[in-house]
């Protein structure tokens, strides 16, 4: 499975590698972050998101959960009208 990152046996992203079962998962959009992740972040500015959760779990401060029932992009208003 191509994907965006690992999850280890804990739950815990793994930015560089898949986890331990050697799977791969998808980000899908849905999360609940801490304000500290983008808190030396100028208000404002725009960055990319994948780059502060890489490197939040490289340093084990990411957890996720594999959402396996079904799931539709609605990233535009056509898409949200379907």
């Amino acid at each position: 499975m191509k994907g965006d990152f690992g999850l280890d046996a804990e739950g815990y992203g793994v930015a560089d590698a898949p986890g331990p079962d050697g799977l791969r998962w998808t980000y899908a959009n849905l999360a609940l972050c801490r304000a500290s992740l983008c808190a030396h972040i100028v208000p404002g500015t725009r960055v990319p998101l994948g780059p502060l959760l890489f490197e939040g779990m490289r340093q084990r401060a990411i957890t996720a959960e594999v959402y396996l029932d079904g799931w539709e992009n609605v990233g535009t208003p056509a898409q949200l009208q379907a």
